[in-house]
């Protein structure tokens, strides 16, 4: 996948055909992954009185790591447009 992405890149700088725009699916792909980090976190908690703090700390995650996803296309975008 590395790969497919770097030659997307040099393909785009110098003027060759460009590959498939990737960034769609690496975006779907980090938010995936954080729906399975909340799963696991809820799934892996302990009994007891520690159970809420890792279930609040794992959801914490996992939403900072769904807007990481979400904002992750407009600030290369917005990146581009400044260079």
């Amino acid at each position: 996948m590395l790969t497919t992405m770097l030659a997307a890149r040099r393909w785009s700088r110098h003027g060759t055909p460009a590959a498939p725009r990737l960034e769609g699916g690496g975006r779907l792909l980090m938010a995936l992954a954080a729906v399975a980090a909340l799963a696991v976190g809820v799934a892996a908690a302990p009994a007891g009185a520690e159970r809420g703090f890792v279930v609040v700390v794992t959801g914490v995650l996992a939403a900072a790591l769904a807007q990481d996803a979400l904002v992750a296309g407009d600030v290369s975008r917005a990146a581009r447009g400044a260079a």
